[in-house]
């Protein structure tokens, strides 16, 4: 069995790690919409892992007889106009702006 204290410690990182999932898959959906695919690729890879870390660490609570409590997930920020500000930064570059 594991403390109250390091069990709270544990679901709070599954969270953090879930969050950081949820950033990553986010990412790779603004990727994708501005025609980024290798980007796009990359991103759901770090999600995937985000995720992998969050089911170990929810395994190891449950295999120590914790009790796993998930929290709620923020929703992660909106998506830039990736193809406008690659211009902007172009436009920027040359003193255009």
């Amino acid at each position: 069995m594991i403390s109250e204290k390091m069990q709270k410690a544990l679901n709070d990182q599954i969270q953090a790690e879930m969050f950081s999932s949820y950033l990553y898959l986010s990412m790779s959906a603004c990727f994708h919409n501005a025609n980024m695919d290798g980007m796009a690729h990359w991103m759901s890879v770090q999600s995937r892992e985000e995720y992998g870390h969050a089911m170990k660490i929810f395994g190891y609570i449950i295999e120590r007889g914790g009790k796993v409590e998930l929290g709620a997930i923020e929703k992660p920020p909106m998506c830039i106009n990736l193809r406008d500000y690659g211009n902007k930064k172009r436009e920027n570059s040359f003193g255009i702006l």
